[in-house]
């Protein structure tokens, strides 16, 4: 028997003891009439999905992440034996460059006569010895510094992919893969280039420390002259900070115009195959240089900028120099500076030139990477994330060195869905861990409770996608998947199938109605979303193989399956035979995307995952479209309907 479940006719065909007649007619008009004028406020703005009250601690914790100060604090909390050595360090080389011109002038004063040549050997010593203690001292802080900063990066990088897997299923629609993965090459380069380029001399901290330093020491040893270089550096943070305060849009549009360009690479060179089959290449690359144009346009807006500043500071630099020749020579000449000190203040001053450009450099490379994660932290927080996804993630104030524990529903099922567990090793006590463990294992055990305890029912559904909100996709739809057998829901393409099967996943809610298991309302069950995946395997048309070999796309079922299980399922899914033909066997790479399989392959790989992660409901969306009849056959014999459900999309 069939009944219309779906818009333009998708048929629904279960057992006739199971079919639900009733329908609901346009739950929207009937909810907002019966409400007051507040309530059917309050109504439209959750239809519409403006208003989301889940989510916003989480959003605030990303927020907090993806915080370069933030990171560099939690780093500094974790390594301080790391950061008090290289402040050390840092410090010990700042004090041998301050101390080298006043030797270096004694050396000198030495040849011209006005000092005793017997102390010449004694400052030619002493110098020496003062650089070879800055390159020890040098060695020790570039390393610490770097290795430091890089682990501020893998943290920042750790929580940024975390905010992106935590992401509700929309955010995905709305943008594009490639797009993101360049968050994390693109933005955070950025950020790395920050930290590697200035943990040297002339460069970061330790260009600031030599700044402040040689004011300080010149005060100390020629008050007359230490104004000129005060001077100097004075004018230099009126330019940066001017040239700071300009140029933040700059960077900005740099950041998102090199993040086109890597995304507009990676979609092409991830569907080389389609672009070959259409003679695409020629487009693709007309489209490439736009973006390359676009980035070549904003970078060339953000180097004159960067030579407007470059300007200024060189010209603050040679006007301190023309002021210190002449008037530290009149001082000279007239008796009131020695020439030894004179002779210290000019390989100040040059140190100083240096010092001064590095802090320049630093600062427009703090303004590039602020703008670069700036980007990236709005695109990940412009919408809530999901709860049940953070509930399982650490991020990494929570975490200090994270090691991963998957921890499933059953012994048979904890496979990639929700009762997953991403655990920390330093933050969290050992009861603290049990205890998210605990709570993990409870709630992916719930979710497959209740899925193997009653049937699955669709009541006066109605969805639009985010994307189209004025386009209903499933209207009224009262649906029953009864437990213990097997529903077909068969439709032309665009009928709705596959949005059932994401609303089944949990990927969307319903605008209006409910969805319950068992009598009870998903949405108020004592599991969660991502506890509720862990119930649930869902195969598609076209399905997802990741980089690697045929075993581990198998074992990404259920973590820690034996080769015996992985087999098992294999051959269930008729699969282990052509599997057993590659020159490599379960070991074979099956390439990006699975591109060295053919598309039945691919499906019947994906089956034997869904198989071995052994769910209580299994969605197969035109699953097996690519298989052949022998394959088809074979796998709905192996799979059991008893106490679970399964549904089956199919075109008519």
């Amino acid at each position: 028997m069939e009944r219309r479940g779906a818009r333009r006719g998708a048929r629904v065909v279960v057992p006739t003891a199971t079919i639900t007649t009733r329908r609901l007619a346009s739950p929207r008009v009937a909810t907002t009439a019966s409400a007051s004028s507040s309530d059917a406020a309050l109504i439209e703005s959750l239809l519409t999905e403006e208003y989301e009250p889940e989510g916003e601690a989480e959003r605030a914790q990303i927020l907090d992440a993806l915080s370069l100060p933030a990171a560099i604090a939690r780093v500094a909390r974790r390594r301080p034996r790391s950061v008090a050595l290289a402040f050390a360090a840092m410090l010990a080389a700042s004090a041998v460059v301050l101390a080298a011109p006043m030797f270096s002038s004694r050396i000198i004063e030495c040849f011209i006569g006005a000092r005793p040549e017997a102390h010449f050997a004694r400052a030619l010593a002493t110098l020496c010895s003062l650089y070879l203690g800055e390159a020890a001292f040098t060695f020790v802080y570039v390393r610490c510094a770097c290795a430091l900063g890089e682990e501020v990066v893998a943290s920042l990088r750790r929580d940024l992919f975390r905010a992106l897997l935590t992401q509700r299923v929309r955010f995905f629609d709305e943008h594009k893969s490639a797009e993101l993965a360049a968050l994390l090459s693109v933005e955070l380069g950025t950020v790395r280039t920050l930290v590697v380029a200035n943990a040297s001399r002339d460069r970061g901290f330790r260009a600031a420390c030599e700044c402040v330093g040689t004011v300080v020491v010149l005060f100390a040893v020629a008050p007359k002259l230490a104004p000129v270089l005060a001077f100097a550096v004075m004018s230099f943070a009126i330019v940066t900070a001017k040239f700071n305060r300009k140029t933040g849009a700059l960077f900005a549009m740099d950041a998102k115009a090199q993040g086109a360009v890597s995304a507009s690479a990676a979609a092409t060179l991830g569907s080389v195959r389609t672009v070959r089959s259409f003679g695409g290449e020629a487009k693709a690359f007309r489209a490439f240089g736009v973006d390359a144009e676009r980035a070549r346009t904003s970078g060339v807006a953000l180097s004159k900028a960067r030579a407007a500043l470059e300007c200024a500071n060189r010209g603050c630099i040679y006007l301190s120099l023309v002021v210190l020749y002449t008037f530290g020579g009149y001082l000279v000449k007239s008796g009131q500076v020695p020439v030894g000190v004179y002779l210290a203040a000019v390989g100040y001053t040059f140190g100083l030139i240096f010092a001064t450009q590095g802090v320049v450099n630093t600062a427009a490379d703090v303004k590039a990477a602020s703008a670069a994660l700036g980007r990236a932290r709005d695109l990940v927080t412009a919408r809530t994330p999901d709860p049940s996804l953070c509930e399982l993630i650490p991020t990494q104030a929570q975490a200090g060195e994270v090691g991963e524990k998957r921890v499933g529903g059953e012994s048979k099922g904890g496979g990639g869905g929700g009762g997953g567990e991403w655990t920390a090793n330093a933050s969290f006590s050992e009861e603290e861990k049990e205890a998210r463990w605990e709570t993990s294992r409870a709630g992916a055990a719930a979710a497959r409770a209740a899925a193997r305890g009653g049937d699955i029912v669709l009541r006066g559904v109605t969805f639009a996608y985010p994307s189209r909100p004025d386009q209903d996709v499933l209207r009224g739809l009262d649906l029953v998947l009864p437990r213990g057998k097997v529903t077909a829901i068969v439709g032309a393409s665009g009928a709705g199938k596959s949005t059932i099967a994401q609303l089944l996943c949990r990927f969307y809610d319903p605008d209006v109605g409910s969805l319950s298991v068992g009598g009870e309302p998903l949405d108020r069950a004592a599991f969660n979303r991502a506890h509720w995946l862990d119930a649930v395997a869902l195969v598609s048309q076209q399905p997802t193989l990741f980089a690697g070999t045929v075993r581990e796309n198998i074992r990404y079922g259920r973590d820690g399956a034996s080769d015996a299980d992985v087999a098992a399922a294999a051959a269930a899914a008729n699969a282990h035979d052509f599997i057993s033909e590659l020159p490599e066997g379960y070991d074979a790479d099956v390439g990006e995307g699975g591109g060295a399989l053919s598309g039945g392959q691919r499906q019947r790989i994906a089956i034997a995952r869904a198989i071995l992660k052994d769910a209580p409901v299994l969605l197969l969306d035109e699953a097996t479209s690519a298989l052949d009849a022998a394959s088809e056959v074979r796998f709905i014999l192996h799979w059991s309907p008893y106490d679970r459900v399964g549904v089956v999309n199919a075109d008519p």
